[in-house]
């Protein structure tokens, strides 16, 4: 993305609906000069563990017992890698604002939880997926949620393994970008 910014391609026009990224690094852009990627990558992971942090301190300790904080902010600290980060930028900002958006859905704040799933959705799609399974969760009976999973833990292994296969079955169901998303 930094790279088609760099030579003034739109990004948007491969993306879809995902500009959330081009759009922060135009806007850094503006204020910065980004001619150095590594400022790029120190800013976009800057932004997903500040992201990762709000999402901490004011929606996970909150609903954590006095005597298990300790716990919980000792395991966190495996979502702060910063060499993953590096590789997976897009997803490590929509992940904090896509666990905000159910966070937020579980508390009954629908419209609040409607904004951050739709800034997710800005920077990956895959969380309106994830945001969707999530909130339908509870409400389905046992055996639905083990053929879903089952479901889920096949299309990931078919994604892995037989990546084209998986590009042409979604190609010829007219879906070309989701056929699209599993190359990129």
């Amino acid at each position: 993305v930094y790279g088609q910014l760099y030579n003034n391609i739109s990004p948007l026009t491969q993306l879809g609906v995902e500009a959330g990224y081009p759009l922060y690094i135009d806007i850094l852009t503006n204020f910065i000069d980004l001619l150095n990627p590594r400022m790029v990558l120190f800013l976009s992971i800057a932004l997903a563990l500040l992201l990762y942090s709000f999402w901490l301190i004011y929606f996970l300790i909150p609903r954590i017992e006095e005597k298990n904080k300790s716990l919980v902010l000792a395991l966190s600290l495996s979502l702060f890698q910063i060499g993953l980060l590096s590789q997976v930028l897009r997803q490590e900002i929509a992940t904090p604002l896509l666990l905000m958006s159910v966070f937020s859905w579980m508390d009954a704040k629908k419209i609040k939880a409607l904004f951050l799933i739709t800034l997710a959705i800005l920077f990956h799609s895959t969380s309106l997926v994830i945001f969707l399974f999530f909130i339908s969760l509870p409400m389905m009976k046992k055996n639905l949620k083990i053929i879903l999973i089952v479901f889920f833990l096949i299309i990931a292994l078919a994604i892995s393994k037989a990546p084209t296969l998986v590009n042409a079955v979604l190609n010829s169901m007219h879906m070309p970008f989701l056929a699209y998303k599993i190359l990129y």
